[in-house]
């Protein structure tokens, strides 16, 4: 009931972001679940080039489209770093907004290594987070 409520009180552009969210990171999640990472980063590519447009930046919609992400995250099984920072780069890319998507690691025991992904909006990390700082990014990510 709490989230019916919650539900209620959106407004349109918030509902219309959370919608178009979770048809990203439900699609992208069973994407990744059936396919390598190299098919899907070529659908999503793909699929945000179509609806790609010349509006300038606009920092409102970079983080209402974070903030979807993030909350349509919690509801999706294993919907991971890469699952939210791929759907994001996707609902940027179709809203005009040219954003990079990053991948890093980092040395997490002396034995092992940890991996994140994140979009790069011109220096602002999205999701937001101290996360991305502590990770060695790899080159982009071309074709």
């Amino acid at each position: 009931m709490k989230i019916m409520r919650r539900l209620v009180n959106l407004s349109r552009s918030e509902f219309r972001s959370l919608l178009e969210a979770g048809l990203w990171v439900m699609t992208i999640r069973l994407g990744l679940w059936c396919c390598p990472f190299k098919i899907v980063w070529h659908w999503t590519r793909k699929t945000a080039q179509r609806g790609r447009c010349d509006a300038p930046a606009d920092v409102a919609r970079a983080s209402r489209g974070a903030w979807a992400v993030r909350v349509v995250s919690r509801y999706v099984p294993e919907a991971t770093c890469l699952t939210q920072a791929l759907a994001l780069y996707g609902i940027l890319q179709r809203a005009g907004i040219n954003c990079e998507l990053r991948l890093g690691v980092a040395k997490a025991t002396a034995d092992r290594l940890s991996a994140h992904a994140w979009v790069d909006d011109h220096g602002q990390v999205l999701p937001p987070g101290p996360e991305a700082a502590s990770y060695s990014p790899f080159p982009d990510l071309k074709g």
